[in-house]
């Protein structure tokens, strides 16, 4: 799978200020979901449309793109093409010639695509289903694989089924003093347009799409994991986070069919698409099981309103990204297991850390201790520098009291507790003494 994993959308972060999850989101929409249907909302000026004719650049190698503008008076045609005149006056049916346009291109991005009204509403409403379309009196499949969408506009009671074929992706202002630093960069010398640094890219053909669901299908859902799932929909449900924080997650009005159902209950298909996203970012980082880190990819189809984004946003991070006390519990393990595996194979005093005199003697080690003892080092190392991880980017995410509840603490200082301090230490001397002692080994063997 590792040698599968995606990487070409990373690319883009470094064109698109400021836009690393919204990028990571369509990256995992495009993968993840049978209909590749992805909604780019915003206020004007967020980068939405560039970002979208730049995916489209990116993935129509080989294959056909088309980019168009929508309003409120946009008719079937702009979808469908022009009428045949000829088919018209000869077979008395009103058949369009579809060459070139949306149906006949793999990939489609309409601009202001929410404002379609009446009769080409109608027209789109399977088309975001199933892809399909009546042309004339005959029912096609479009060629379409990917649907983008870029709007302005919050989704409404007439568009709202539209809306529902989408996964949803919010574009912010510049707020971050960092991003908007890296954005005036951009600016120094001569400006350019952003697509010029944009090519066609084979690793991002439509066909390599297809093969990437393919593989993102089969990824496995740990019981865990659907566990902190049910945790999630049961907590927007009740407007609350798993520290028992109330927070202003959901109203059913907020919520279209689809995504939620009464009550903010999800429906099968915005479960399984839900489900489907985690495990395209499972995948795109090289996992083979879906962690429950990995459901905070499911934001594009939990809400539809960014007045709620924020709550929905807390609680499914309280569910899905682990606490500072389980990952330092994993932590203690790995560093429990290294001690077993150096002290079985080594007389290590692991007060003083630091092998004992019996240690001298170091030829005729076979080399795969030594390796095994690095990698256990290695291993444990990682815990720990997730666990530093969580404490330092999440300092208030719920920690587990006594009595078993959740609780948030605003005291909690980001600087890396003592306990953490202590096992990365312990991991580096044993890192060092390790490797000096295998490199002493070999130096001896050799001579």
């Amino acid at each position: 799978m590792e040698t599968q994993q995606p990487t070409s959308f990373n690319s883009l972060k470094k064109t698109f200020v400021g836009l690393d999850s919204q990028i990571d989101h369509i990256q995992e929409i495009i993968i993840g979901l049978q209909n590749k249907n992805v909604a780019l909302l915003g206020i004007p000026g967020t980068g939405k449309t560039k970002l979208a004719q730049a995916i489209g650049k990116m993935i129509s190698h080989g294959s056909t793109f088309y980019d168009g503008e929508w309003t409120a008076t946009s008719t079937p045609s702009h979808f469908l093409g022009p009428q045949s005149f000829p088919s018209l006056m000869e077979k008395e049916e009103l058949v369009h010639n579809t060459t070139g346009y949306p149906p006949d291109c793999e990939v489609w991005h309409a601009e202001e695509g929410f404002k379609a009204q009446g009769p080409l509403l109608d027209l789109l409403l399977p088309f975001g289903e199933d892809r399909k379309y009546m042309n004339g009196k005959r029912e096609c499949h479009a060629k379409t694989v990917v649907w983008l969408v870029s709007s302005n506009e919050l989704p409404n009671e007439a568009n709202g089924a539209l809306c529902d074929r989408f996964a949803i992706v919010f574009f912010p202002r510049l707020t971050s003093i960092v991003d908007r630093f890296a954005y005036s960069k951009k600016m120094s010398g001569g400006n350019y347009d952003v697509l010029d640094g944009i090519s066609e890219n084979p690793r991002w053909s439509v066909e390599k799409i297809k093969m990437y669901h393919d593989i993102v299908k089969d990824i496995e859902i740990p019981d865990y994991t659907i566990m902190a799932w049910d945790g999630i929909l049961e907590g927007i449900r009740t407007n609350l986070t798993r520290g028992m924080e109330t927070v202003r997650a959901s109203v059913e009005e907020t919520f279209y069919r689809g995504n939620m159902q009464e009550r903010g209950m999800a429906t099968g298909r915005g479960h399984r698409l839900g489900l489907m996203l985690a495990k395209a970012r499972a995948f795109t980082e090289g996992s083979r099981k879906v962690e429950p880190q990995h459901l905070c990819a499911a934001m594009p189809v939990l809400v539809v309103d960014p007045e709620f984004r924020d709550g929905v946003e807390k609680v499914v991070q309280s569910f899905a990204i682990p606490t500072y006390a389980t990952v330092l519990s994993k932590a203690n393990k790995a560093v429990k297991e290294a001690d077993n595996i150096i002290m079985k194979q080594f007389d290590y005093d692991s007060q003083a850390f630091g092998f004992k005199e019996s240690n001298s003697e170091t030829t005729g080690i076979d080399p795969s201790v030594f390796r095994d003892c690095l990698k256990a080092i290695t291993d444990a190392q990682d815990q720990v520098d997730s666990a530093s991880e969580i404490y330092t980017i999440h300092p208030r995410l719920p920690g587990r009291k006594p009595d078993g509840t959740f609780a948030y603490s605003d005291e909690r200082s980001v600087k890396p507790p003592k306990d953490m301090i202590y096992l990365k230490g312990k991991l580096d001397r044993y890192h060092s003494h390790i490797s000096g002692l295998m490199t002493q080994s070999l130096a001896l063997n050799e001579g």
